[in-house]
């Protein structure tokens, strides 16, 4: 990413050209090309939300794909493809067998489903996701969901099965779509369930709590904080002042 322009000096009135160029330590699928008066940072503050990605199981009868979704950046892990037998009209002691094999070659793409979604969402024994979307054009996500094949670490991830129009990443497009809101209101109630633990601290005074701004960065610079809670709109900033002779700081 590149950014320029020009910005003041320490005395207010002398202008100099600022050119930064960094590479975010994750992807960001998105082309802009921006000039203004601002620095345009919204696909930057995205990346710094630290939840699990939410997983995407796009499968229908001609494959399957994995893909995970943090922030903007969509990241395809795995895909594959299959050919199964279509349907047959044919009477006779053949209908039953091509019946039979139809039923076999389904069941064998379903397990494969299950193991490649244990594969690519689960290691060291627990989910890399913090939650799943099923979506697909036929019958083969509510199978995959109702399979006893079917991983219980991740079928207790699932947060959605939807019906989207294709398959590939088209379907997967299609599906960040209509999971947004599920994956808003899903970040939503995190956020609540934090917001209660905090209020439940402070109800049974256990001391594991602490509020305000100087108490707070007071246990931080003790290294006494497992999680912050920080208002947004917050209108403070903090600068340290150091004394070159002393080489003592302020903040």
């Amino acid at each position: 990413m590149l950014y320029c322009g020009n910005v003041f000096e320490k005395d207010g009135r002398t202008e100099k050209k600022l050119t930064v160029c960094f590479e975010p330590f994750r992807p960001i699928n998105t082309s802009l090309y921006y000039c203004g008066s601002n620095f345009k940072i919204e696909d930057l503050k995205q990346l710094l939300d630290t939840d699990a990605p939410f997983g995407f199981i796009v499968v229908d009868g001609n494959g399957s794909m994995y893909a995970t979704l943090q922030g903007a950046a969509k990241d395809i892990l795995h895909k594959f493809t299959v050919e199964l037998p279509k349907k047959h009209r044919r009477g006779g002691q053949s209908s039953v067998r091509f019946a039979r094999i139809r039923v076999e070659k389904r069941h064998n793409y379903l397990r494969k489903v299950c193991e490649e979604a244990t594969r690519v969402f689960i290691q060291n024994d627990k989910a890399i996701i913090s939650g799943l979307i099923l979506a697909g054009s036929a019958d083969f996500k509510n199978d995959l969901m109702n399979s006893d094949m079917f991983d219980p670490r991740l079928q207790i991830k699932v947060c959605k099965v939807l019906d989207v129009c294709y398959g590939g990443e088209n379907g997967l497009n299609q599906a960040i779509e209509m999971a947004q809101e599920v994956i808003q209101g899903i970040k939503f109630a995190h956020e609540k369930k934090i917001v209660s633990k905090f209020f439940e601290e402070i109800t049974l005074d256990t001391s594991k709590f602490v509020f305000g701004l100087k108490e707070t960065m007071r246990a931080a610079e003790m290294g006494a904080i497992d999680q912050f809670l920080v208002y947004e709109n917050m209108n403070i900033l903090r600068v340290t002042l150091k004394n070159k002779e002393t080489g003592s700081s302020e903040k």
